[in-house]
């Protein structure tokens, strides 16, 4: 009978003595650590209360410099707005408690924004269209330069409804941006295409029944003859040339 036991044993623990006493071995460990599991779960309990506690105090300090740091930066994005021709723009940076916290704290920030006088606040997201978008983006951007690790950045419609000096001043601030970041973007105004370090010409064709795209790289009196044309010259003359060499002299002194 005890040799019957013995083989019944090994067959179930591994097939040899060995196995027998180190499943023996794991079991008398289980079985302490069960005789103690009211002390090792009291225990597991207060280490985590303990290190919960720290990562709450943790992300209450982290909260508290976060929104400290939001109130001065709400300050520099409006007037980065105000630069851009938003005339009457209300920024503003609202943050809620998430029910759990994670490695970036426990608050959870959202962009509002009013454009128009008399209108509430309202999520970036729901009110800008593709040009204002843009323009609230290049604002964020011009705060933010050198602080973020986006390589490039493409505006698209960021002259829709402005000129003049407002135009300059979008130019301007692609230049800052550009300092720290590539910026690629689309436009049909001079002033800002004048401040642009590369141009590129973007032509659509048609060649046998297609309609083909090219884009190439503009030499720089390439570059005037462009600028002059969308300065609204359809005649290239010297008067129209001289006009986007000034402009071109201009932009790169900025």
């Amino acid at each position: 009978k005890r040799l019957d036991k013995l083989n019944g044993l090994k067959a179930k623990h591994g097939g040899s003595l060995d196995s027998v006493k180190e499943a023996l071995s794991t079991s008398k460990e289980k079985l302490d650590f069960y005789k103690e599991y009211e002390d090792n779960l009291k225990l597991a309990e207060e280490a985590y209360n303990n290190n919960y506690d720290k990562l709450m105090d943790l992300c209450q300090k982290l909260s508290f410099l976060r929104k400290k740091s939001a109130k001065n930066l709400e300050a520099d994005i409006t007037k980065a707005l105000l630069d851009l021709n938003f005339s009457q723009v209300k920024f503003e940076i609202r943050f809620t408690q998430t029910e759990r916290p994670s490695d970036n704290g426990f608050d959870e920030a959202e962009y509002l924004i009013s454009l128009n006088p008399g209108e509430d606040l309202k999520p970036l997201s729901k009110i800008a269209s593709g040009g204002e978008l843009s323009r609230i983006m290049l604002g964020l951007k011009s705060v933010l330069a050198g602080k973020d690790d986006i390589d490039t950045l493409i505006f698209d419609e960021i002259d829709t409804g402005i000129s003049g000096r407002t135009a300059w001043k979008v130019a301007e601030e692609l230049s800052v941006v550009a300092g720290a970041h590539q910026v690629i973007c689309i436009t049909h105004l001079p002033q800002i295409a004048a401040m642009a370090d590369r141009h590129f010409c973007i032509e659509k064709s048609a060649r046998e029944d297609n309609t083909i795209t090219d884009i190439r790289v503009l030499e720089e009196e390439e570059s005037l003859a462009e600028l002059a044309r969308l300065l609204g010259s359809d005649a290239l003359t010297e008067a129209a040339l001289s006009n986007a060499r000034e402009m071109r002299s201009q932009a790169q002194q900025s």
